[in-house]
């Protein structure tokens, strides 16, 4: 009798992979991700870190997107990542730079953290102010009969704002104080020359 807790303490850490392989899915694969849903998501993006761009900076083309995730799920649970430029349509992002699980011990067993982070060059863009939000969440794809449960449940979501500046040359800017002096000048040239002209047709005239 004494031989039963042992038996199942046993039991339980065979069966242990198993369970794990069952309550941790693995989303979808799709090239996009939506339509988004942020009815739980968390604004501030606290699991999302982006390195570059940063935020309220100036940039040439083109530029680097480099950023990091971390969650803490169950048996270690990793959803769908994106990014989207300027509001537009959310890329989906699955060739990550590492990725590492590790089990946090606290509060249970079955809660562990992934780490994931990814790099990449974004598409080249129009002089001026942009922006890039990258997503966490999970997509669910839905089914031919119900196509409205096709959604993408955003869990973490994060956005920087930067400036792009073309390299191509500019007109400098004049200041009227430099501007004025010029003027005086090409005036004063100008009423010379005339009065110049001015004196040589009087002179033929007198002659």
């Amino acid at each position: 009798m004494k031989k039963a807790p042992t038996i199942a303490i046993l039991l339980l850490i065979l069966l242990t992979p198993s369970l794990a392989e069952a309550q941790a899915p693995t989303p979808p694969e799709v090239p996009t991700l939506g339509p988004a849903t942020f009815f739980y998501a968390d604004a501030s993006g606290y699991s999302i870190k982006i390195i570059s761009p940063q935020n309220q900076s100036r940039y040439s083309n083109r530029i680097q997107l480099n950023f990091t995730i971390e969650v803490t799920t169950m048996l270690g649970q990793f959803g769908n990542v994106g990014y989207s430029l300027d509001g537009g349509i959310i890329n989906s992002v699955s060739n990550f730079v590492n990725k590492t699980v590790n089990e946090t011990g606290i509060p249970d067993w079955y809660y562990w953290t992934t780490t994931a982070s990814a790099n990449m060059m974004l598409p080249a863009l129009s002089e001026g102010n942009h922006n890039v939000t990258v997503y966490y969440g999970w997509q669910y794809l839905g089914t031919p009969e119900t196509p409205s449960l096709k959604r993408f449940e955003v869990s973490s979501y994060k956005t920087v704002e930067f400036t792009v500046k073309t390299s191509q040359p500019t007109i400098p800017e004049f200041s009227w104080l430099m501007i004025l002096p010029i003027f005086l000048f090409t005036l004063f040239v100008a009423v010379l020359v005339r009065s110049r002209r001015i004196s040589l047709r009087s002179q033929q005239s007198f002659l």
